[in-house]
C-alpha cells in the first residue's frame, strides 16, 4: 500500500526487517497501522544524531493563509505518492519559504505542512551544527543530511534561515559559513530524496539572490499580520482548541476580530495570548468562587472583550523595527500567502 511504501523510505534493508518483525510481534502483520511504529523508529536515529530534532506535529491548525494552504494541498498529494507522480512525469516538490512578520503562523504552517504530508517534521538548527574544529562544522551538516534523507520522506524544517546564512559572500561572511552554504545549496539543487524543505524568516533581505532563485524553493510565499477575516479564523481556532472543539454559545468571532482595528497590527500571537488570558482568568474565578465543576462559567463574549480593552499588540512595542521589516515586504515580488 502506498502509505506504507512512503513510510518505508529512506530506511536500510536491515531497518526494514527489523521493522517488520516488530509489527509482526505485536498483532501478527505489517500495516499502515504500523506507520507511527516506523516514525518511532526514525525519531530514535534522529535523536542520536544529535543535529536534527524531530518534532511533534499534533492537531495544529492556521488561521487565513489560504493562498499559501491551497498551494500546499495541491503538493500533499504528490508527496504521498512520489513513485506514481514519477512514473507520471511530476516531479517532487523541492520546498516552499515563507517569509513575513513574526507570530503570524510561519512556523505553524511548518507544522501544518508535515500534518498535511503525512510525514515527520524534523528541524534543522544551523546554530547547533558549527564545531570549533576545522571542517567540523561543514562535515555536521553533510551527517544531518544524511540523517535527513534516511527519514525521508520527511520535511526539513529550517527556522528563520537569515540568521544562518545572512552576509554571506560581503566582509561580515564567515569562511565556515559560506562553505556550508555552498554545500547547501548544491544539496537542495540536485537532492533525489524526498525531502521538502520549508525555510522560515522574518527579514530576507540579507539572503544571497542564489538563494531565493528559482529551483532552490518552488515558491516563495509572504505573511503578514492577518486581515479581519483571519483574525476571525484566528479566534475561532484558539477558542474551540480550549473548549473541546465548539464555540461557546454567546461568541461572536466576528465582533471580536472587528475590535482588533488592522492598524494596530494584531498577530496571530497576539491573538491567542489574549484567548489563553481570558480562560486563565475564568478558571481563576471559577477555583475561587466554590462552586462545583458542573456549575462552572463558560467563556463569555465579555471575558474576552475585556481582554482585548487592556490588551495592546506587540506591533506597538516594536514598531519602528516592524515597520522597516513591512516595507521590505512590500518590495518583494513573492506572492502574498493571504
Amino acid at each position: 500500500m502506498p502509505e506504507l511504501t512512503t513510510a518505508l523510505g529512506g530506511l536500510s534493508e536491515f531497518e526494514i526487517k527489523q521493522i517488520i518483525n516488530l509489527a509482526i510481534a505485536n498483532d501478527g502483520r505489517l500495516t499502515k497501522d504500523d506507520i507511527p511504529l516506523i516514525h518511532q523508529e526514525k525519531r530514535q536515529a534522529i535523536q542520536k544524531s544529535g543535529l536534527l530534532e524531530m518534532i511533534e506535529v499534533g492537531n495544529e491548525q492556521v488561521g487565513g493563509l489560504k493562498v499559501l494552504r491551497r498551494y500546499l494541498s495541491m503538493n500533499g498529494p504528490i508527496f504521498k505518492n512520489p513513485g506514481k507522480a514519477l512514473e507520471y512525469g511530476v516531479g517532487i516538490p523541492a520546498g516552499v519559504m515563507i517569509v513575513g512578520m513574526p507570530g503570524c503562523g510561519k512556523s505553524l504552517t511548518a507544522k501544518c505542512i508535515a500534518k498535511e504530508f503525512g510525514v515527520p517534521l524534523l528541524r534543522l538548527d544551523v546554530g547547533r551544527l558549527m564545531g570549533k574544529f576545522v571542517g567540523e562544522s561543514e562535515e555536521n551538516l553533510r551527517r544531518a543530511i544524511r540523517v535527513a534523507e534516511s527519514a525521508a520522506p520527511c520535511i526539513l524544517w529550517i527556522d528563520e534561515i537569515e540568521k544562518a546564512f545572512a552576509g554571506i559572500g560581503d566582509s561580515g561572511g564567515g569562511s565556515v559559513t559560506t562553505r556550508m552554504f555552498g554545500y547547501f545549496l548544491t544539496w537542495m539543487q540536485e537532492k533525489k530524496s524526498c525531502i521538502y524543505v520549508v525555510a522560515t524568516a522574518n527579514d530576507i533581505s540579507n539572503l544571497p539572490p542564489e538563494f531565493l532563485r528559482r529551483g532552490r524553493f518552488d515558491e516563495i510565499f509572504q505573511v503578514k499580520f492577518p486581515n479581519r477575516q483571519e483574525r476571525r479564523e484566528i479566534f475561532e481556532i484558539q477558542i474551540k482548541k480550549r473548549n473541546k472543539g465548539s464555540l461557546p454559545a454567546g461568541i461572536n468571532a466576528d465582533r471580536l476580530a472587528e475590535l482588533l482595528k488592522d492598524e494596530q497590527n494584531y498577530s496571530g500571537a497576539d491573538i491567542e495570548s489574549i484567548v489563553k488570558e481570558a480562560m486563565k482568568r475564568l478558571f481563576v474565578r471559577n477555583i475561587q468562587s466554590g462552586a462545583e465543576e458542573a456549575q462552572w462559567k463558560k467563556l463569555s463574549q465579555g471575558d474576552l472583550e475585556a481582554i482585548i480593552a487592556e490588551t495592546p499588540s506587540s506591533y506597538h512595542s516594536q514598531k519602528e523595527k516592524l515597520d522597516k521589516m513591512l516595507e521590505k515586504l512590500k518590495k518583494l515580488d513573492v506572492k502574498s500567502a493571504t
